[in-house]
């Protein structure tokens, strides 16, 4: 895909899990990938904010959503953290234990081209890249990396959006875990 899009501002963003399917007239997708782990499904969705990320196993859904704070969501969540500085969350949904790490991290534009370079080059691993021309003459392209690694014990899912007008990089960490 290879619209132009902007991201919105840093300060303006918040985490959001939920614990069910979120309808996603809520959201505009810009690249969709559904994938089956095991015996969970996966649904991404990378958007102009960074993603929605819906796990699936038996009746049991977790969402989790990088809005910005006016965006209209519906109001059963479970977590909402704005993006200030590092954030952890824990929580049990019917018998699955979710745990995520959220740090935003700002950059020297030079560090920050050598990073988003490195993430490019992450990009051929399993997962999913999306990017997109950039909004001004010259500048890198917003990017969206998310990639998804089953583990003996549930899945773990890493996610990397960048904002080049901030030289910011929005990182997820998220641990899902059935408690047998």
């Amino acid at each position: 895909m290879t619209a132009a899009f902007t991201r919105p501002p840093i300060s303006g963003l918040t985490f959001r899990l939920f614990d069910r399917p979120v309808h996603p007239e809520f959201f505009e997708t810009l690249i969709l990938h559904r994938l089956t782990l095991l015996d969970a499904r996966f649904v991404v969705h990378i958007t102009r904010t960074g993603h929605v990320l819906e796990w699936h196993r038996g009746s049991t859904s977790i969402t989790e959503v990088i809005a910005t704070h006016e965006q209209e969501l519906p109001e059963r969540s479970r977590l909402q953290h704005p993006f200030l500085n590092a954030r952890r969350g824990r929580c049990e949904v019917n018998g699955v234990l979710y745990q995520v790490g959220i740090q935003s991290e700002s950059l020297p534009p030079q560090l920050f081209v050598e990073v988003h370079d490195d993430l490019m080059l992450d990009s051929k691993k399993p997962g999913v890249l999306f990017y997109s021309r950039p909004h001004s003459q010259g500048g890198l392209p917003p990017l969206g990396l998310v990639n998804i690694q089953p583990l003996a014990t549930g899945w773990n899912i890493s996610t990397f959006h960048t904002y080049p007008d901030d030289c910011t990089i929005i990182k997820t960490q998220s641990l899902i875990e059935p408690q047998m």
